[in-house]
């Protein structure tokens, strides 16, 4: 029998011989790249989401060499989990956050970071819908932005004077902390950040994968049609919390996707002014009496509008084609999140009877 594992991931930094490299949040984003990499022997490319000159958001193909930057079954690949994207390190102040992926050559040469969003189809907004309508909700963490404004922040490093004048009507604010002096300046700071991306969309590159997997309605059984994948660029990406977020001058409070633009384009100026990027600072100073475990989260409402495709319709994979991306017995060592509300839902003979 062969050795558990999953596919294509022969060299990473988990030994999925130990049940601990089979842990909840480790699987969500060692899945998704042994997704990738068997996509990649199908033949099949993940959905593209990227800007055009227009500032529209379209829908390409990207191979899945083109997002890992090598070929993924190469002996030579190696996929490090919850590492730090080294070309980013002279960019901030103190330590970089991990990112989910980073994809290297076994000598150490980094080729790739990605952020990894492992959605489920259809979500609790979309499930009563038509099948037709069906969407993800995207939950992302506030590292996921630190690694959106250091990839801009990247096209601006030998021209930081370019993006401090992009970026100068919001030098007026006095006080970041204060949402009183920065609400009125959010539809600007939408603005300004479309405006800026339109001009360098040619820059733009692959920021998060988003792996889905579809069940039969809101029930715990995989459809046969179950997974795909959809790859946004960092540009893309900001369309989620900008469209959901409030950039009006009228709200008395700041809301977590208008946070995250706030975030971004305060790491963007610190950047143009200072040359490093004090993430922590912004994030931790930057709260507006919010928690800041996660930086936004959007519904499948409005993420279906952007993803809609014959993908997302009728994802590619099929459910039997689990049994080659986990191998030999891994599924026996996953500890999946016990919840009261599945246990019940799996349980309909509890309500039934006497």
């Amino acid at each position: 029998m062969d050795k558990p594992g999953l596919f294509g991931l022969r060299h990473c930094n988990h030994d999925f011989l130990k049940k601990s490299a089979w842990g909840k949040n480790i699987f969500a984003s060692t899945f998704p790249v042994a997704l990738g990499c068997y996509m990649h022997d199908r033949h099949i490319q993940p959905v593209y989401l990227q800007m055009d000159a227009d500032g529209q958001l379209i829908q390409t193909g990207i191979t899945v060499q083109e997002l890992y930057g090598m070929d993924p079954l190469s002996e030579d690949i190696f996929f490090a989990f919850e590492t730090a994207l080294p070309r980013y390190q002279p960019l901030v102040v103190g330590k970089l956050p991990g990112t989910d992926v980073v994809i290297m050559t076994r000598s150490g040469e980094s080729l790739a970071g990605l952020e990894i969003k492992l959605t489920a189809l259809p979500d609790n907004s979309t499930c009563d819908l038509n099948e037709t309508a069906y969407g993800c909700e995207i939950v992302t963490r506030p590292d996921t932005i630190v690694y959106l404004a250091l990839s801009i922040a990247l096209v601006f490093q030998e021209q930081r004077p370019v993006l401090r004048e992009w970026l100068s009507p919001f030098l007026a604010i006095e006080n970041w902390r204060d949402p009183q002096d920065v609400i009125p300046f959010l539809a600007e700071m939408a603005q300004v950040l479309q405006r800026l991306m339109r001009a360098h969309v040619q820059q733009q590159q692959p920021l998060v994968m988003q792996p889905i997997w579809k069940t039969e309605g809101k029930s715990l059984t995989l459809h046969q049609n179950a997974f795909d994948m959809f790859v946004w660029s960092n540009f893309a990406f900001t369309r989620l919390f900008i469209r959901a977020g409030s950039t009006t001058t009228t709200s008395a409070s700041i809301d977590r996707p208008s946070r995250a633009l706030i975030w971004l384009i305060k790491m963007l100026l610190d950047f143009a002014t200072e040359g490093q990027i004090q993430h922590r600072r912004v994030i931790d100073g930057l709260s507006y009496d919010t928690r800041n475990d996660k930086a936004f989260s959007v519904s499948g409402r409005i993420t279906q509008p952007f993803m809609a495709s014959d993908a997302l319709r009728r994802p590619r994979i099929e459910r039997q084609s689990v049994k080659a991306l986990i191998l030999g017995g891994g599924q026996m060592l996953l500890s999946p999140e016990r919840r009261l509300d599945a246990v019940l839902m799996s349980m309909p003979e509890l309500f039934t009877g006497a």
